[in-house]
């Protein structure tokens, strides 16, 4: 059963409980989307990838993933794309960004294809070799704005571009690089309200926080923050409650056990006034080893149960090699969280994502794809699930 998500009670935030496992080789990217049969029911989309074998794009309906009892596994998608990352859904269709740093899979592409599945994805970006794309966003006009990247395997130095694509009526869309800079993860959003996208950019190679603003066809770089180290993801989100206005969410990926989250306050004039930096926790330990890996992973704001602080979410955070599942419950203070974590989970923790809607109870449920483990963890604050052993 799911209802409105209540925004009074109260809840234990230091206790988190498993509703059930899905069984899934290599979970990655986990979103939820729109349904396969044009309902309002909606799907519990996730990527799979690894350096050998087929990557899937796979989804399975949401009141299966949420049912303790339903035993149902995600149904593939597309078993075309190699290495697929991120997904955005939009007017019907699917569209994935893909390849990464693997040998046979470092030339991606920027794909769509029906979210009904009548059609097999079909590459709207031509081959560019060694460059990989982790996300589109696709602008109201129908262009798509996005950021590549490449790592040469020998020599060289890595780059990044933000590149704007113009699809035609059939076929390859047209290229327009903008930017020197982004490579990984992008966040596209109208941050000053001016009507006009802007682009946001934690950039992993350049180890800093960009803006890009355009002015009459000319895409500018505003450098935020110098020292975020390895930028990793950034999201907008209402910190401070629904009737302030949203921040600027980021994480970095560090291997040395000094990763952090951290929110930046949005200046009225984004390009020429300073962005207010607040740590909302650092010296988030990573439990890989070798290079690439890193923690704290993605970052999101969710009210996770019934609360009484006000309108302020909570922030769920993956840790990705951190190989946990961390959240941080806000206090008396603003900017101030008290972070809890799940026990180790022996396994790197893909993108988590969250119901829109809670169960009778008022708890969502919270979706966790635990890579190595080959499993969705479907977890939730109702005290009615098993509960998780605390570390």
């Amino acid at each position: 059963m799911t209802a409105p998500c209540r925004a009074s009670g109260s809840t234990d935030y230091t206790q988190i409980h498993t509703v059930k496992d899905i069984p899934l080789k290599h979970p990655a990217y986990s979103q939820i989307g729109p349904a396969a049969d044009g309902t309002p029911a909606q799907d519990l989309w996730v990527t799979t990838f690894a350096p050998f074998g087929k990557d899937l794009v796979t989804r399975i309906p949401l009141a299966r993933a949420i049912d303790p009892r339903d035993e149902s596994v995600p149904e593939v998608f597309t078993d075309q794309v190699a290495w697929p990352n991120d997904l955005t859904f939009h007017d019907g269709d699917v569209y994935f960004g893909s390849g990464f740093l693997m040998p046979g899979k470092s030339t991606g592409t920027i794909s769509k294809a029906p979210i009904d599945g009548s059609s097999p994805p079909a590459p709207v970006t031509a081959d560019k070799k060694r460059w990989f794309y982790h996300k589109p966003w696709v602008l109201a006009n129908g262009d798509i704005l996005t950021a590549r990247a490449t790592k040469p395997i020998v020599w060289g130095d890595p780059q990044g571009e933000l590149v704007l694509l113009h699809p035609g009526a059939t076929g390859q869309a047209t290229e327009q690089v903008l930017a020197a800079g982004p490579d990984m993860h992008l966040l596209v959003a109208d941050v000053n309200r001016d009507g006009k996208p802007e682009a946001i950019a934690p950039e992993y190679f350049g180890e800093k926080l960009s803006l890009f603003t355009e002015q009459n066809g000319v895409w500018k770089q505003t450098v935020i923050d110098a020292d975020l180290g390895p930028g990793f993801d950034a999201s907008l989100e209402h910190l401070e409650g629904a009737n302030a206005g949203p921040a600027l969410l980021v994480t970095n990926s560090k291997d040395d056990g000094s990763g952090g989250v951290y929110a930046y306050e949005i200046p009225d004039q984004i390009t020429t006034q300073p962005w207010i930096r607040h740590t909302l926790v650092e010296g988030i330990p990573n439990g890989k080893w070798g290079p690439g890996t890193g923690a704290p992973g993605a970052a999101r704001a969710y009210h996770l149960g019934p609360h009484n602080e006000g309108d302020r979410p909570a922030v769920l955070v993956s840790t990705d090699d951190g190989e946990t599942l961390m959240w941080g419950i806000p206090t008396g203070q603003d900017w101030n969280y008290k972070f809890f974590r799940t026990e180790n989970l022996d396994s790197t923790v893909g993108k988590p994502s969250v119901t829109p809607f809670c169960d009778a109870e008022g708890f969502p449920y919270i979706f966790v794809p635990l890579y190595d483990r080959d499993l969705i963890r479907v977890y939730s604050f109702n005290p009615k699930y098993k509960p998780v052993t605390p570390p």
